[in-house]
């Protein structure tokens, strides 16, 4: 295997399981973002100054990171963007915080730095 296909081949997604008890305490298996997502939350969440927008970075975490555990489907969709925002701060914060984690991200705020 040639060092292309090894890299193609590698399983470098992380993942946790993270239990909600502020949503009928289902389990969430959060992951870690994809260079693809990654990108895409850049895009998103830059706001009309050119600043990195909080408001729009958390509910694109619990979109793009947030997985059924039996299933290995993601949860939502970038139409649910808005309403995932309005939900419980320390609940969307269960998995913010590991996804960041997970995708090798210090924070949003080493997110502005850069």
């Amino acid at each position: 295997m040639d060092l292309k296909e090894k890299i193609k081949a590698a399983n470098d997604i992380k993942k946790k399981i993270v239990k909600m008890p502020e949503w009928d305490n289902i389990e969430i298996e959060v992951r870690s973002m994809s260079g693809y997502h990654r990108a895409m939350m850049f895009d998103t969440c830059i706001n009309e100054k050119g600043n990195f927008s909080r408001a729009k970075s958390h509910p694109f975490f619990v979109f793009a990171c947030s997985f059924d555990p039996q299933t290995g489907t993601r949860i939502f969709d970038e139409t649910d963007l808005d309403w995932i925002g309005e939900k419980n701060a320390g609940a969307l914060e269960k998995i913010v915080f590991p996804a960041m984690k997970l995708s090798g991200l210090a924070g949003i705020e080493e997110i502005e730095k850069n």
